[in-house]
């Protein structure tokens, strides 16, 4: 697994569907609220966790998008946050809009399996910066990043 891309799942995906990737032995899956000790990073100004609930947009993806990460998420407004796109640019993120964010999580996770291999591909293939939407069937929908 080591040359398996690093995926970060945001805070609005929450802790249970990367968890339960965990599970399942991808231990390349890190999420916001994941124990820094899982990953190997020092607990930092006394947080456990990789990032707190209320940490910009902004500053978790440039550490994130810095360490060439793999982002995804369900907060499909993160190119409309002036800051974020921002950092999304300058450090060439690579983002995904994963389909299903008011679906039952198992319903996400069934198109999040179908299409990982298809997300880790392009992420491979493409520079960044990017933002693609996934949808449970059919192509990635590139988003512009515009001002």
């Amino acid at each position: 697994m080591e040359d398996e891309p690093t995926i970060y799942f945001d805070r609005c995906v929450g802790t249970s569907i990367p968890e339960a990737l965990r599970l399942l032995g991808m231990n390349n899956v890190y999420h916001h609220h994941i124990h820094r000790a899982k990953i190997g990073l020092p607990i930092e100004r006394g947080s456990v966790t990789l990032f707190q609930h209320d940490t910009a947009d902004d500053e978790w993806m440039e550490f994130v998008a810095a360490k060439g990460w793999i982002v995804i998420s369900q907060d499909y407004k993160l190119h409309l946050e002036k800051a974020t796109l921002s950092a999304i640019k300058q450090h060439s993120a690579k983002v995904f809009y994963l389909w299903g964010a008011e679906e039952r999580k198992v319903a996400v996770v069934r198109v999040l399996l179908r299409r990982l291999d298809a997300i880790t591909r392009t992420a491979a293939s493409t520079s960044g910066p990017f933002i693609h939407r996934v949808k449970p069937r059919g192509p990635f929908e590139r988003v512009a990043l515009d001002d």
